[in-house]
């Protein structure tokens, strides 16, 4: 098995169809299942048939999408959030012409990655922007560390310009309508926390150049999610934040031993946005289907999906990998949320100030992060599939000591218990390896060993 996109990882499988899957990683993503992937295909190749419809209703990354895909399914991949629904688009070839009477994709996303004129964020940050290119050209990890915390943003508008003031002020009287003309939201809300000045600039630019060429027809609805996902692959590479997640940037505070953050900081900021973004377009076409495989992708929650499954193309298993706790995904994704809509956000505040991951007021909350709602949404999910008359198959990561830091919504015997109440065949499949921690460090459970499991249900009723 080959993945490509954040960072290259390979792996093995005993079916010697899963060894020859080669998935394209969009961002890095937590509670991936790369290394899954072989024990989830095989598992359903044996409670469903190549050609039959699979429906990913938590599509993720799409990894699960791309290898149920390639391994011969016709999949339907849906997901509450928009930056999943476009990387499925993409991936799984949703509207893509058989014959593009455009040409190759690759020379117009480089045209796209190197707009003829220069953009707004040019000159609103033109001073910063060459202090840090200095910075970054002699590895100067304390400089770059204090532009990042001196840089005027729009919710930290401190040394701000009077032309960056105006900017500022008419962003925040624009909030929740489309950005682009101002044309500046990731370098006027994200420059020096998550990205670095430059690559919040080069975003800017790529992401009205992709809204632009679709709105001038030169690109087609494919063809823009393919630039949408390479620009959020590319972002994903150069964020500066603990788990390489939007959750919260790397905080310099006083007194903390910045040791690593100063290494770390010139290597986040040494991304060039630009060829990312190019390589990416390259890996995605490399792997993306073919238009004639019929598979479908939406942004839609579970909670869609069950009241408007009889308007979906048919399906016999479905495919769950819900979160379990009480993290909400929202709020480790909300960044590539917000660049793939490239409307204003109107930015979260507590006790007064924004939150220090500049989360929007707006995030999708997942009823299965909820103690009191989880059993539900498992109920919801066990009747989707039961009125869709199809198997399913539940990925869950356990706990083998039950401190893990991230406590579960629902525990394994519940979810169990839950599935056995809806049918008498509930087979319970241990998966070889162990989940990998999201603390690091201090925080880190000793003695921790999340077990992974795949629930599988046939019969439901």
């Amino acid at each position: 098995m080959t993945v490509t996109g954040q960072p290259l990882e390979k792996g093995s499988s005993s079916s010697g169809t899963s060894s020859e899957l080669d998935v394209f990683r969009p961002i890095q993503y937590l509670g991936s299942k790369l290394r899954a992937l072989p024990k989830i295909t095989e598992t359903i190749r044996r409670i469903g048939a190549p050609g039959q419809g699979v429906l990913d209703v938590f599509a993720g990354t799409t990894v699960v999408s791309q290898a149920l895909a390639q391994t011969g399914f016709r999949v339907l991949a849906t997901d509450a959030m928009g930056y999943s629904a476009t990387f499925a688009k993409a991936v799984l070839g949703v509207g893509r012409a058989e014959d593009e009477d455009r040409g190759p994709l690759l020379p117009r996303a480089l045209a796209v990655a190197t707009p003829a004129t220069l953009g707004e964020g040019e000159t609103l940050f033109a001073t910063w922007l060459a202090r840090e290119e200095i910075a970054v050209l002699n590895g100067d990890g304390d400089e770059l560390i204090a532009i990042s915390q001196a840089v005027p943003q729009i919710w930290r508008p401190k040394g701000a310009t009077d032309r960056q003031e105006d900017r500022f002020r008419a962003i925040h009287e624009a909030a929740g309508c489309p950005a682009y003309p101002f044309a500046t939201l990731a370098s006027t809300h994200y420059a020096g926390t998550y990205f670095g000045i430059r690559q919040a600039v080069d975003m800017d630019e790529i992401r009205v150049a992709i809204h632009a060429a679709h709105q001038a027809g030169e690109i087609d609805a494919w063809e823009e999610s393919v630039l949408l996902t390479a620009l959020l692959s590319a972002a994903s590479d150069a964020v500066s934040s603990p788990g390489k997640h939007f959750a919260q940037a790397h905080l310099a505070r006083k007194g903390k031993d910045l040791s690593f953050l100063r290494q770390r900081i010139v290597q986040d900021r040494s991304v060039d946005i630009r060829a990312a973004f190019v390589d990416r377009v390259s890996r995605i076409m490399g792997v993306a289907a073919s238009g004639s495989c019929g598979h479908f992708a939406a942004r839609k929650s579970l909670e869609d999906v069950l009241s408007e499954r009889r308007m979906l193309p048919p399906f016999h298993v479905v495919y769950a990998d819900p979160p379990y706790t009480a993290q909400q995904y929202s709020r480790f994704y909300h960044v590539p949320e917000v660049l793939l809509n490239y409307a204003i956000p109107r930015l979260h505040v507590h006790r007064g100030q924004v939150t220090r991951g500049l989360y929007p007021e707006d995030r999708f909350k997942s009823r299965f992060s909820s103690k009191r709602s989880a059993p539900g949404a498992f109920s919801d999910l066990l009747d989707l599939a039961a009125q869709a008359r199809a198997a399913l198959a539940i990925s869950y990561s356990g706990s083998h000591t039950g401190e893990t830091g991230n406590e579960r919504m629902i525990d394994l015997d519940t979810l169990l218990r839950l599935c056995r109440e809806r049918t008498s065949r509930v087979e319970l499949i241990a998966h070889e390896h162990v989940y990998r921690q999201f603390n690091h460090g201090n925080s880190a459970v000793e003695g921790r060993d999340d077990r992974e499991f795949l629930i599988v249900c046939e019969g439901l009723c």
